[in-house]
């Protein structure tokens, strides 16, 4: 059986690990110290300490003022330490005087200084336990090497676990883009074919992304619409416009500029990039800011002559007013009777 030191009520010699409570962060090396303050005279001592070694491992143990300030010869082991087991054995040291007889001392002193690092990856409690081998438990000896009765405090390192370390810069954001660049105002709210683009960016940073964000209040949708990761290091957002936000200045349409938001896990935000998005009015073949007759005489004459340049199209899905993913005739029709007819629900523009 250990023992962990049995106090008599006679006896106050005691062997104390100190300080009690250490408290360290990962990766610090630290010292603690085993002392004995005795209630008679003592010539040597000897112990084992006992300690989980996921927590913390000794580096080395060393002799303690108690040998250097009164011994005129000392005898000292630092014992064998085992990380694996968690122990150090046979830790002994005896204070002799100068003919190498043991010597008599009642100051009190440091036995042993005993070096000790925390893991890097475990955190928490670790007992630091002075025992003996067995039988013999912690043995404090006087000069005739009689053990002298014994009090033992044992003590514990709490490891906390070290700080991320602090991140101070921005996430950086690149690669903006948007497929489709060219979309129509979303006229019937009901997006189909080629009426959505998909909004991209590449973030990188030192710590975690906390959240990424695009202001689409400008065609109609959220100010903070979130994107989405959807591999590496790749925000993603899929949108439409909404009816009547083309963004047309009297002589042509200007793209939007949305705003990125990317903020990391200690709150650094970058807003210095923006993805372009074109917005022109669903059917606006002419590009000319009218949906009109000439719009739909354009569709027609580029389904009869497709490869005259006269009748472009600056895009297939600004010429689907129909909504069946073919650019033809129909279309054509359907803007026509939408312009004479504008309240009539079965010329609306999809």
């Amino acid at each position: 059986m250990l023992m962990t030191g049995i106090t008599p009520a006679s006896a106050t010699t005691t062997v104390i690990i100190s300080p009690s409570t250490q408290i360290v962060s990962q990766g610090e090396s630290f010292s603690i110290n085993v002392s004995i303050e005795p209630d008679t005279a003592i010539a040597g001592a000897q112990f084992n300490l006992q300690f989980n070694s996921s927590i913390i491992n000794v580096n080395s143990v060393m002799e303690g003022e108690l040998f250097k300030q009164n011994g005129a010869n000392t005898l000292f082991n630092p014992g064998t330490i085992d990380n694996v087991a968690g122990v150090v054995t046979h830790v002994w040291g005896n204070i002799l005087n100068t003919s190498g007889a043991p010597k008599n001392v009642s100051t009190s002193g440091t036995f042993a200084i005993i070096n000790i690092t925390a893991c890097n990856t475990a955190a928490g409690p670790s007992p630091l336990a002075l025992i003996g081998k067995p039988p013999i438990s912690v043995l404090v000896s006087d000069p005739e090497g009689n053990a002298v009765p014994i009090s033992v405090i044992n003590g514990t390192v709490k490891v906390n676990r070290a700080p991320e370390p602090s991140d101070t810069s921005p996430p950086i954001v690149t690669t903006p883009n948007a497929t489709l660049y060219l979309i129509p105002d979303d006229t019937d709210n009901d997006p189909r074919w080629g009426e959505t683009s998909q909004l991209n960016v590449t973030i990188t940073d030192d710590s975690s992304i906390l959240s990424v964000t695009i202001n689409l209040s400008q065609i109609g949708g959220s100010s903070v619409q979130p994107m989405t990761n959807i591999g590496g290091n790749i925000w993603s957002v899929t949108t439409n416009a909404s009816a009547n936000t083309a963004r047309w200045t009297g002589t042509a349409y200007e793209p939007y500029c949305l705003q990125v938001n990317a903020t990391d896990f200690y709150g650094n935000s970058n807003t210095s990039v923006s993805i372009e998005l074109m917005v022109m009015k669903n059917g606006d073949v002419t590009s000319d800011g009218i949906v009109d007759f000439e719009s739909g005489i354009r569709i027609i004459n580029h389904d009869f002559y497709p490869e005259d340049p006269t009748y472009s199209l600056p895009i297939d899905t600004i010429a689907d007013v129909t909504g069946d993913g073919i650019v033809d005739f129909g279309d054509g029709i359907r803007i026509i009777n939408h312009d004479n007819y504008p309240e009539d629900p079965s010329y609306i523009l999809k």
